[in-house]
């Protein structure tokens, strides 16, 4: 498939880390080794790499998810996370990387997609994401993301309003000096009412975080459930209203024939690259 024939013109690599029950963190074997050839072939065919940490969760099998509160509280593993960044950080910068996510969905992760979600828990993610910049930055001298996850229960509908929120004061998600923000954007529902609702809602609260923060907004990962929800993802395109400056799309799923026709019919003549 030549993606460059559709205006591609980025790709987004991933090194997985595995966390166990101590708090300690680990490379998934020959998760970095990959990548970095992974990164070294799209940059010879012409590509801008985004790269990313992914936590796995304690356990036998490979998952992605929500970690144990008590890894959560666990000083060791804050510890240990800054180490695994900073150390991908580095690898970034010598491969010339051209985006880097600082973490893969930190807000599932760390736990605020849970309903029962506190400020303090927010406090401690934003926390934790003032503090690793500078260090990234003493590394790494590409552009810096936030890979977001606005979802679950860190978002909900306020009826009265008829409006979603997120659950903790917007004022809280303050991501300065980040050059580029943005959230994983999922569809799953087959109601165009309630989708086109949550689309205006969720791009209208990346766009003030956005604002606050002085960052561009970007789309990191997009994908759906099924072909036939196209439709209804690309309220989220429309939505940004021309200020989003890039997006990442799945590629799975789907097969050869239906992923270009859904790239054509998403980005259009018009297609949002990374480099614009």
């Amino acid at each position: 498939m030549d993606l460059k024939k559709l205006n591609v013109n980025s790709v987004y690599l991933i090194i997985f880390y595995k966390v166990n029950e101590k708090g300690e963190i680990s490379e998934i074997p020959f998760s970095r080794f990959i990548a970095k050839l992974q990164i070294r072939r799209f940059h010879n065919m012409g590509y801008a790499v985004a790269l990313s940490p992914v936590l796995l969760k304690p356990g036998s099998s490979i998952s992605f998810g929500e970690l144990p509160k008590d890894i959560l509280e666990n000083e060791n593993f804050w510890k240990n996370l800054k180490e695994v960044i900073i150390d991908t950080a580095k690898l970034a910068e010598k491969e010339k990387v051209e985006l880097f996510f600082v973490l893969n969905e930190p807000e599932v992760v760390l736990g605020l997609h849970s309903e029962n979600i506190t400020e303090k828990e927010c406090l401690r993610m934003m926390e934790f994401a003032r503090n690793i910049l500078p260090e990234v930055k003493e590394e790494y001298n590409g552009k810096v993301g936030w890979h977001a996850a606005l979802g679950g229960g860190l978002i909900y509908k306020d009826e009265i309003k008829n409006e979603h929120r997120l659950r903790c004061p917007l004022d809280l998600f303050n991501f300065s000096g980040y050059d580029y923000y943005g959230s994983t954007i999922i569809v799953t529902s087959d109601n165009t009412e309630n989708e086109r609702k949550l689309a205006e809602d969720v791009v209208k609260i990346q766009l003030k975080i956005c604002n606050q923060s002085n960052a561009s907004l970007i789309f990191p990962e997009t994908f759906w459930k099924s072909k036939n929800q196209i439709k209804f993802f690309k309220f989220y395109f429309k939505n940004s209203k021309g200020r989003l400056k890039g997006s990442f799309i799945t590629l799975c799923g789907f097969g050869k024939d239906e992923i270009i026709k859904i790239i054509k019919e998403i980005y259009g003549e018009s297609s949002y690259n990374l480099t614009n």
